[in-house]
């Protein structure tokens, strides 16, 4: 074999023995090499892997697998590389691409696709917009702005709800317990059962029932059945006293006389009279007028 000995305890290769021991080697290795100090390589080229028991290994690049514990920046990397590791401890994480992982802790910013699954506590969740074929809430919802929807179960409001197609109520009714229901129309096909007034274009009806807002020009119904046009406290079953005009009755012909045993009047165009019916036979009540008064018939 070639060895050359170039001074003190430097060998320089050509060497090809089983073990050699030195401080120092210049020059090519190949096989085993087991240093239990500092060693220094320009080109390291390993054939299975390396094997480090301990301590540290410091290079400006590793190309190829590594196991273990790894600590510093990870720079440079490029291509697609698979980076597999047990927990990943950061003060932030810039992802341009995708995250794939079992579980995360912490804030999450950005989009994200996928399903949400496993969340547990009480997470706070901040988003844009939810689509969602269907949603189980046994909480309470709060929303600040308008609530669309569609086939709802119950709807409890502290505010305003506007149905822009109407309301249809297939059954139970409407039960307005307290407040005011204002309506610009109403129509009842069935039963319409009211509480203790109802108002028509009025929001605070002075009886049962009453049809418009100034008092001379609206017919109250009392919760008797009383009858008052202009009078808020109707006195007869139809009180007409606050009223200054008149009252226009039915009239027409002889001929056009109603049928009947109950007492009615009406002006008799023919006979140009007004008339009553007695229960028996039609009476003229008044036939012709005087500056003293009028005239009554029997």
């Amino acid at each position: 074999m070639g060895l050359t000995k170039v001074s003190g305890d430097i060998l320089q290769t050509p060497l090809n023995v089983g073990v050699v021991t030195a401080t120092r080697i210049d020059g090519n290795v190949s096989g085993n090499v087991n240093s239990t100090g500092v060693s220094t390589f320009s080109t390291l080229k390993v054939g299975t892997g390396v094997t480090i028991s301990g301590g540290i290994v410091t290079a400006t690049s590793f190309v190829g697998n590594i196991t273990g514990n790894v600590t510093g920046n990870a720079t440079g990397l490029s291509g697609t590389p698979n980076v597999t590791v047990g927990t990943i401890g950061a003060t932030s994480l810039n992802a341009s691409g995708i995250v794939t992982a079992t579980s995360f802790v912490g804030d999450i910013t950005g989009n994200v696709t996928g399903n949400a699954t496993g969340l547990s506590g009480t997470p706070n969740i901040t988003v844009g917009a939810i689509t969602a074929a269907s949603a189980t809430i046994t909480g309470n919802v709060s929303v600040a702005g308008t609530v669309t929807y569609e086939d709802t179960t119950n709807v409890d409001s502290i505010g305003i709800v506007t149905a822009r197609s109407g309301i249809v109520v297939n059954s139970g009714g409407i039960n307005v317990v307290a407040g005011v229901a204002t309506f610009p129309s109403i129509a009842v096909s069935g039963v319409g059962t009211f509480g203790t007034s109802l108002g028509v274009a009025t929001t605070n009806p002075i009886t049962r029932f009453q049809v418009g807002s100034a008092t001379s020009q609206s017919v109250f119904i009392t919760s008797t059945g009383l009858v008052g046009l202009g009078s808020t406290a109707p006195r007869v079953s139809l009180d007409l006293s606050q009223k200054t005009d008149a009252i226009a009755l039915p009239q027409g012909t002889t001929a056009q006389r109603p049928s009947g045993n109950s007492p009615y009047i009406r002006y008799n165009t023919t006979n140009s009279a007004l008339e009553f019916y007695n229960g028996t036979d039609w009476v003229e009540i008044i036939s012709d007028y005087f500056p003293s008064g009028s005239t009554i018939l029997g």
